[in-house]
């Protein structure tokens, strides 16, 4: 597997640093030794799971920085690796920032997305703290965080379509449809459903199986 990217290393990471000066002219000094070469392989395992042209194939992903999307994806690892592998959380900050501004995408360095997320248009999406399963698909609009001190458990497989809300002691099954404008609050979800209503008032269907091809290549 290799990926293709639009640009090479050493130029995302001047792209990068150019914005960052854009961004946040505070004369500060930031070493991004690590950063790019630390993010890519992140991104590389990620992208080859996606169901989707514009991300190539499992064998050669594809990673284009004027894809928004993609760009969304990429500013959010890089803030972990920074953050996490670099020890630079004034780098990891202005990271998220970019993102924020950017792409309206709210997810802090130190929430651990899975390795696998699909970030499908998610312009004005919130994603607080919770547990996120692997093979996560988030849209736009879509809420997840706490409630009262208690955050959600997401399963595996999990698709959240637009405007949807997940707070609070809330648990998703694996293969769980959150139906748009939904709003899960202190409630559980069994695997293998599709969701749709505002707690306690939720109608609850099973979700067909080849719905999860959709988006993901899975092993």
């Amino acid at each position: 597997m290799a990926l293709q990217t639009s640009l090479s290393p050493e130029e995302l990471e001047r792209y990068v640093k150019r914005q960052l000066d854009a961004h946040f002219p505070d004369d500060a000094v930031h070493h991004f030794a690590g950063l790019i070469v630390g993010t890519l392989p992140l991104v590389e395992h990620c992208f080859a799971a996606i169901n989707h042209h514009a991300y190539g194939s499992a064998q050669t992903p594809v990673f284009d920085h004027l894809h928004a999307d993609q760009y969304t994806t990429f500013l959010y690892y890089a803030s972990r690796v920074a953050a996490l592998e670099l020890g630079q959380p004034s780098l990891a900050t202005k990271l998220f920032l970019l993102n924020r501004a950017m792409h309206a995408f709210v997810c802090t360095y130190d929430i651990e997305l899975p390795p696998v997320v699909y970030l499908n248009h998610a312009v004005g999406t919130v994603l607080g703290r919770g547990i996120y399963g692997n093979y996560l698909v988030v849209t736009q609009n879509v809420t997840v965080g706490q409630d009262r001190g208690v955050a959600p458990v997401i399963g595996e497989r999990v698709t959240i379509y637009g405007g949807a809300v997940v707070v609070g002691d809330t648990h998703i099954g694996d293969d769980v449809a959150i139906a748009p404008n939904s709003t899960l609050r202190n409630c559980s979800v069994p695997p293998s459903s599709v969701v749709a209503g505002r707690s306690p008032e939720l109608t609850i269907k099973p979700r067909s199986a080849s719905s999860l091809r959709k988006f993901f290549r899975f092993p």
